[in-house]
């Protein structure tokens, strides 16, 4: 019950979030060099280049790992193709509201550092929920078992 609670109800509101952290970074470069320019096929491309490859990573859930950088691997993955497919996009023409390479880069820093943090703070919160053992589930046992197999 409460795993399905947690993959109907909180992974979607991480991919969302992990969304709401790329539109924020534009956001805030476009107020910091005074860009009045907001179109819709801007966010539309920066949703798509930023969902496909978490969906496809799956960097939105959180990893039963036991190392930060083995656990973080899915966010870091997503963070390159998502740098890669805005450079190209941005070079092409396509999002040119951002014109300057200062700009591009406070964008590509800003959406780095946020996605890592959070990414690292829910990786964190899980791994302390899960080692305190509250993620745990109760069985009962029908039969006889001797106390050495358990």
């Amino acid at each position: 019950m409460i795993q399905e609670r947690y993959n109907k109800i909180v992974l979607p509101l991480f991919f969302i979030a992990d969304i709401f952290i790329v539109i924020i970074s534009f956001e805030l470069i476009q107020s910091y060099f005074s860009i009045q320019c907001v179109r819709f096929y801007n966010y539309t491309l920066l949703v798509l280049i930023w969902g496909l490859p978490s969906l496809y990573t799956k960097s939105y859930s959180v990893q039963r790992e036991y190392y930060y950088l083995q656990a973080l691997k899915p966010i870091f993955i997503s963070i390159f193709i998502f740098s890669i497919l805005y450079i190209f996009l941005s070079s092409q023409g396509l999002l040119n509201t951002i014109t300057s390479f200062k700009g591009k880069l406070l964008v590509l820093l800003i959406n780095t550092v946020l996605q890592s943090l959070f990414s690292f703070s829910r990786f964190k919160f899980f791994y302390r929920y899960r080692t305190s053992g509250k993620n745990t589930r109760n069985v009962i046992f029908i039969g006889s078992i001797n106390q050495q197999s358990l």
